[in-house]
């Protein structure tokens, strides 16, 4: 039986007479990939800071591992939970050493084990250490500072690690790559992270479990499956149709060639679509139902077709296959 490590029971929270979150209740299990979806101003980032209480509650309960976060001092649970903003938040008087190994020095370890640990890090994510160290915030692009960001909340150890948005002001291949970095620094650590972001793209590659918010609501808690063939209502369904569709179902589409489900080559006496790299799951669904596929240029140059039957099977590997 799963194991929660954090519980919202009926939890709302109110501005003055506005109410962000509204009745929300879910669990998030030890070691799993969380992920809060929704757009600007759907209370997901409420939701998320009222875990580690920058933002208590109007009412209802929080629970972390089966306590109330009211019960809990407020200087301990923040030191026992990693935190990743938007942007790196990192010290800029600190050098990459000194900004990894606060947390754990706080937490009573030694200043050489503490080092050594910096040091492991920072080796996980393919940065030398003898060239990073002693670099300050500064001397370091977007890209590197998120990845130290994201190593200091790893650090520690902490039981949870929240995430606002980490990669929202990266380049593609920044966010990417750090998608990647934190899927593999997860699974190696068997962490538990609560992970915001606007993109469902994100969410689907990311998350063990998904939780689609909307004006305050939470609309469907469920597996990246569920939510994508098993929609709770019109609102969840369309979110999904509005995802890219070349991110669906692999971003390099000759990964599904791989897969079996991209046919080479194909008679045909009906004229087929050729779909746009921003094409929407719903566009392409949509050429689908009237013409029956589409064809798609595949990354090595040859055309492939990709029919409902075809779609839907990579829209359910996507996940799996990303790992």
């Amino acid at each position: 039986m799963a194991e929660p490590i954090l519980k919202f029971n009926h939890v709302t929270k109110r501005f003055d007479d506005q109410i962000s979150v509204n009745d929300v209740s879910f669990q998030v299990n030890k070691g799993e990939f969380f992920v809060l979806v929704g757009a600007s101003g759907s209370g997901k980032t409420t939701t998320l800071r009222m875990i580690n209480r920058l933002i208590d509650p109007s009412s209802g309960e929080i629970q972390l591992r089966g306590k109330s976060s009211m019960e809990y001092n407020l200087r301990e649970l923040r030191m026992s939970i990693g935190y990743v903003l938007q942007g790196s938040a990192l010290f800029p008087n600190m050098t990459v050493q000194q900004n990894v190994t606060l947390i754990p020095e706080m937490r009573g370890q030694s200043n050489k084990t503490a080092n050594s640990l910096a040091e492991e890090l920072l080796q996980e994510v393919d940065m030398d250490p003898k060239q990073y160290l002693s670099k300050y915030p500064k001397e370091l692009s977007g890209g590197e500072q998120q990845r130290i960001g994201i190593l200091r909340a790893f650090a520690a150890n902490p039981q949870l690690i929240l995430m606002d948005e980490p990669f929202s002001a990266l380049d593609p291949i920044a966010r990417r790559q750090l998608r990647s970095l934190v899927k593999r620094i997860h699974e190696n650590t068997n962490s538990t992270i609560v992970f915001v972001t606007h993109d469902m793209d994100e969410a689907l590659e990311l998350g063990d479990r998904i939780a689609v918010m909307q004006e305050g609501n939470l609309e469907q808690v469920g597996t990246p499956d569920e939510v994508v063939n098993s929609p709770a209502n019109d609102f969840v369904s369309q979110m999904f149709a509005n995802s890219l569709a070349y991110d669906i179902y692999g971003v390099y589409l000759s990964k599904l060639k791989l897969l079996g489900y991209l046919t080479d080559t194909k008679k045909t006496t009906v004229a087929v679509p050729k779909i746009k790299e921003t094409a929407t799951v719903g566009d392409v669904l949509d050429i689908i139902n009237e013409v029956g596929e589409v064809e798609i240029d595949s990354e090595d140059g040859s055309v492939g077709y990709l029919n409902q039957a075809d779609l839907l099977r990579s829209m359910n590997d996507f996940r799996e296959y990303q790992r």
